[in-house]
């Protein structure tokens, strides 16, 4: 599989939480719901009508975007935006604790995919290493959730509002470019003498 195969499947399988996210961070919030609930049942009508399967992570990554769409719908009317961030990361930590908890971890599930080739059976030392980044992944999240909490109970709305715009996109730019040096970080851990087999 290209590299351009494996980008647009990746795309794809996490289609709807992307697309909730873009909107969201192009101000188009109002219209995330609907263009996410159009977005999985179209996806799913491709999948379903070209017989191409159901991978367990695009169940994940869409229901979870299809989670968060309901989310925004509920917490618009019960005027409950200050806390929609909060709520919204802890569905994400869940994700990634789901994810922790299959027999090949989330991460691993992506990597695989992102590379193309699924990764030897025999090598626990990199499922090892690759659930405990999931778990990483599911505290990210996690400790996000509490931070924005205590920014919405500590400080004005437009203050909280303008910080999480802030620290939300760089961190987790950041989280993802560590993902990206996956192998070497797993090789500068495994030289510490974690995660060998």
């Amino acid at each position: 599989m290209s590299r351009a195969a494996t980008l647009k499947a990746l795309l794809l399988e996490a289609g709807g939480l992307l697309l909730f996210w873009g909107c969201d961070a192009l101000g188009y919030e109002h219209y995330a719901s609907i263009a996410v609930l159009a977005f999985v049942l179209a996806d799913g009508l491709r999948r379903w009508h070209g017989a191409l399967g159901f991978p367990r992570v695009w169940y994940l990554f869409n229901g979870l975007a299809l989670a968060l769409a309901a989310l925004d719908i509920v917490t618009r009317r019960v005027a409950w935006p200050p806390f929609e961030s909060v709520a919204a990361n802890l569905l994400i930590a869940g994700m990634f604790v789901i994810g922790a908890l299959w027999r090949k971890p989330l991460v691993q599930d992506i990597a695989e995919q992102r590379q193309g080739k699924p990764f030897p059976t025999d090598r626990h030392d990199l499922q090892t290493f690759f659930r405990a980044y999931t778990w990483v992944w599911a505290a990210y999240f996690a400790v996000r959730a509490f931070v924005w909490l205590w920014m919405a109970q500590q400080l004005p709305v437009a203050r909280a509002h303008a910080l999480q715009g802030i620290l939300g996109p760089v961190t987790l730019f950041l989280m993802i470019a560590l993902s990206f040096q996956g192998q070497k970080l797993f090789r500068g851990l495994n030289r510490l003498g974690l995660f060998r087999e």
